[in-house]
């Protein structure tokens, strides 16, 4: 598998298998939307897919059926394999966003697990043995390596091919023990032994956020009671400790962690807490977000802090902090346990930051905000939406008094083939503004025209001020 870049994919559909070996289970691991959500937070929503001529990117939603569906299929039963195949293929394909690398453009390589030419062969061929010719395993032909990779791009193939790869190509991890559940470093080492792929802190980010996304099959609402019941003070202690907080009151960690739901609110419930630390994060992210981008809009800025800093994303940051362990809470649906678990937990999270505030000062919590939520990775581009990128780049450079801008084409591959790759540059003048690649001219003058703006408007200020430091630097 590759372990960095990644890239367009040719079209999503594919013909249907000329019945393949399965290997299914009845009792196959299978998730929700809600916990993919959690896992795999860039594919919430829309996820990262703002072209919607690009068929290859996908969402949570289009990704949890076709990735139960391989679980079936590959028989798939231990949660531990599950959170290893999907936090492989999240990190490989950028949340979803890409099944074919084109940077640095390696023929034939792609599906949702990236894998090399010669493991898409080998999945080619044992899903479509008629269409795919024994000479073609050592072909170095571009446009070859590229239509046996298009067969296995549709999505159920494409998000297939980690269960194939785990099940297939190291089979000895498969229902053996050697990945276990929650265990980070049996995880490292089928990345670096099984699949051959590098380690580094993105991919262990990247796996932490699933297992805890991924939270296990539903449990009936005896076992949600039964968890709470081994809830005490000592759990709280551990989670301060963990977070390197001491409060002065020391039943806040406690509240902090208790939903109104839980005991029909009849306990101190952290509903306070987390208003008041709503509007803290609130005042702090918003403040750092306009210091750091100031060429995004107002709307722009609104939905970065949503997208970025919502509770879908604080959630992953109680995960982190392991406060899943403390909550304490009452599901709407007895018979879906977990289903609503990542806006309680991000509203945890929230009251989390209230008591820091309330206890320690605004000091403080502008501190702890600074630490967990404020040194998390933002991507400015997704909330760049832009239906008629050309038109608006033509209007920006008109404001800033440039050359009208125009495109050129830099670099092309199989123009007379069924999957050709143009590449694009935008230029005003000389200066290039941005550049673009798709399967025809049209869609790479967009994505050249977009991705200009996305420079402009996504720009970072790298030194910069908050003005709510200012205080402390007068003392």
């Amino acid at each position: 598998a590759s372990s960095s870049d990644y890239s367009e994919a040719a079209s999503s559909s594919a013909p249907e298998p000329s019945s393949p070996a399965e290997t299914g289970a009845a009792g196959a691991y299978q998730i929700t939307e809600s916990q993919l959500d959690a896992a795999v937070p860039g594919g919430a929503g829309q996820g990262k897919c703002t072209d919607s001529a690009d068929t290859s990117c996908a969402n949570n939603k289009r990704a949890v059926a076709a990735l139960n569906a391989a679980a079936q299929k590959y028989g798939i039963t231990e949660r531990s394999e599950m959170v290893a195949v999907v936090a492989l293929m999240a990190f490989e394909s950028g949340s979803w966003q890409y099944n074919v690398n084109l940077y640095p453009g390696r023929p034939g390589q792609g599906t949702k697990a990236m894998l090399m030419y010669d493991f898409v062969y080998a999945y080619a061929k044992q899903l479509y043995p008629s269409q795919v010719q024994d000479a073609w395993q050592s072909s170095t032909d571009t446009d070859t390596m590229n239509n046996v990779r298009a067969l296995v791009l549709g999505d159920d193939d494409s998000f297939g091919a980690g269960f194939w790869y785990l099940t297939t190509k190291a089979a000895e991890y498969h229902n053996s023990g050697k990945l276990k559940d929650g265990d980070l470093a049996s995880f490292q080492d089928y990345c670096t032994s099984a699949v051959g792929a590098s380690w580094d802190s993105e991919r262990q980010a990247v796996w932490e956020t699933v297992n805890g996304g991924l939270v296990g099959r539903q449990a009936g609402a005896r076992g949600m009671a039964s968890e709470h019941s081994h809830i005490g003070a000592t759990t709280y202690a551990a989670l301060a400790a963990r977070l390197n907080l001491q409060f002065r009151d020391a039943s806040l960690m406690e509240q902090v962690c208790t939903h109104r739901s839980y005991e029909q609110g009849r306990l101190a419930s952290n509903e306070r807490l987390q208003w008041l630390g709503k509007r803290v994060l609130n005042l702090h992210v918003g403040e750092f977000l306009a210091a750091k981008y100031p060429n995004l809009t107002v709307e722009m800025l609104q939905d970065l802090q949503h997208a970025s800093f919502g509770l879908a994303s604080l959630a992953e940051i109680g995960r982190h902090f392991g406060m899943q362990a403390a909550l304490r809470w009452a599901p709407a649906a007895k018979e879906a346990p977990h289903v609503g678990q990542t806006k309680v937990l991000g509203k945890a999270v929230q009251a989390l930051v209230g008591a820091v505030h309330q206890d320690q000062g605004a000091a403080a919590a502008r501190a702890f905000v600074a630490q967990h939520v404020l040194a998390r990775p933002v991507d400015a581009a997704v909330v760049v939406q832009l239906k008629n990128p050309k038109l608006l780049l033509a209007a920006l450079a008109k404001q800033k008094q440039l050359e009208r801008p125009a495109a050129r084409l830099l670099k092309e591959t199989g123009r007379f083939t069924s999957s050709p790759v143009f590449v694009v540059g935008v230029f005003s003048g000389a200066r290039m503004l941005g550049m673009g690649y798709g399967s025809s001219l049209k869609m790479a003058e967009h994505r050249a025209a977009k991705d200009a703006l996305i420079k402009h408007y996504a720009k970072e200020v790298k030194d910069f001020k908050l003005a709510t430091l200012a205080g402390d630097e007068d003392q």
